[in-house]
């Protein structure tokens, strides 16, 4: 089996890319949060809301864990985020894998902007876009432990991610056998 395991912070687009990954190899999409969202019945942009973290954390760990060891014909692209990063166990198991693990990062103005912070809001609401960059900043830094490849998607396209995840692919398949 071949498996590619796309990381990031919210807003960096693992979900779009691994889609788009997935199309291009032909191969078996797993998204985790849209997963988890399904499988607990609830919209995948407000699960956490919906749910509780607690149960969530729980699920996600749950399909993160299934999407490393599950059997399949072919290639699997995951989508994984990084909310599971830190779950006891998770990193280890995906260190332990046999994936080709990418993260995927962005700067702060583009992250803020795709997670809707970049708007003005009630000082009531306290520092809601610095707390997220500080635990986006903390995950990135985590992720990027795990890595082979980091690239940056603030200035790209999904496809041009993609493209550059295949040659990394294509690269680290030839010295595998060289």
């Amino acid at each position: 089996m071949s498996l590619t395991v796309l990381i990031g912070p919210p807003g960096v687009g693992c979900s779009v890319v691994a889609k788009v990954l997935a199309k291009q190899l032909g191969a078996n999409l797993v998204d985790v949060g849209r997963t988890v969202a399904q499988r607990l019945g609830v919209d995948p942009n407000f699960a956490i809301a919906q749910v509780g973290e607690e149960r969530y954390r729980s699920c996600e760990a749950d399909v993160f864990k299934l999407s490393l060891s599950a059997p399949q014909e072919g290639a699997q692209v995951v989508a994984a985020g990084s909310g599971w990063i830190n779950t006891p166990g998770l990193s280890q198991a995906l260190a332990q894998s046999d994936a080709q693990v990418i993260c995927l990062s962005a700067v702060d103005a583009v992250l803020a902007q795709r997670n809707g912070l970049n708007v003005p809001r009630s000082a009531a609401l306290g520092t809601v876009r610095r707390d997220f960059l500080l635990a986006a900043h903390e995950r990135l830094s985590q992720c990027r432990a795990l890595a082979s490849l980091e690239i940056d998607t603030s200035k790209k396209l999904p496809e041009q991610v993609a493209a550059e995840i295949m040659t990394h692919l294509k690269d680290a398949d030839a010295c595998k056998y060289a």
